[in-house]
């Protein structure tokens, strides 16, 4: 069974879904047939993309039929793991919209043949409600994961939900601490100069590229400044 990819497409700027577009073609680029391409979308993700990501022959998933599959409703970057599988008997990627992964990752060969789950670094700790509760040494962004044959995400994250009970998922960051909470102990992370994530709203991580790809953290919410940088030096180095 092939490996399965898949992007989140829900409330973005129009960057966001150009770089969404960006994202879904440099990884065709780059891994050809090796897997199945799918786009999970809500209903924030804007019309006129959707039907661009039909045209492009890529697969289109409403998660709305999902929201049931864990003990909270999805918020914000939440909606990427709904549904938290689609394909648990093979390796199944999840990537941000904002991220473009665009020279073939080791990290990538690495976990096709194995067993442990991936995920992109972070430049510091943020886990929303669940900073208290990880050690502040964990570092991760995930804008990228990998999720390995028969890895129930569905079951792992329920059991952190009944063990840290909340209200509700509230928090941009609530993700990235439920999935460490859930997977810490098979977890692989990406190294940052790999995937290197940038956002101009952070003097902690400023604008350059990782050698294999770049999170360009901030898209959605307007902050365009890098991913035109990004784009004017792609014009540049192909026209100039």
């Amino acid at each position: 069974m092939k490996p399965l990819i898949r992007w989140t497409a829900g409330k973005m700027s129009s960057e966001g879904g150009k770089c969404l577009m960006h994202s879904i073609n440099e990884w065709t680029n780059t891994y050809e047939e090796t897997f199945d391409r799918v786009v999970c979308f809500n209903g924030e993700c804007p019309e006129e993309f959707l039907s661009e990501l039909i045209s492009m022959g890529v697969k289109c998933v409403d998660q709305t039929d999902y929201v049931d599959s864990l003990s909270y409703a999805p918020y914000d970057t939440f909606w990427k793991f709904c549904p938290p599988r689609m394909r648990l008997n093979a390796h199944e990627i999840i990537v941000d919209n904002d991220l473009v992964v665009y020279k073939k990752l080791p990290d990538i060969e690495d976990f096709l043949n194995s067993d442990h789950v991936m995920v992109s670094a972070a430049h510091k700790h943020f886990y929303g409600q669940f900073d208290d509760i990880l050690e502040p040494g964990i570092k991760v962004n995930t804008g990228l994961i990998g999720l390995p044959p028969h890895f129930d995400l569905e079951n792992k994250l329920n059991m952190v939900f009944n063990l840290y009970p909340f209200l509700s998922l509230n928090n941009h960051c609530d993700d990235q601490g439920a999935f460490i909470c859930a997977t810490k102990d098979r977890l692989k992370i990406i190294p940052m100069d790999h995937i290197y994530v940038c956002n101009p709203q952070a003097n902690f991580a400023p604008y350059r590229l990782g050698i294999y790809g770049t999170h360009f953290a901030g898209l959605n919410q307007g902050l365009v400044k890098y991913w035109d940088t990004y784009n004017n030096e792609k014009f540049v180095n192909h026209y100039c």
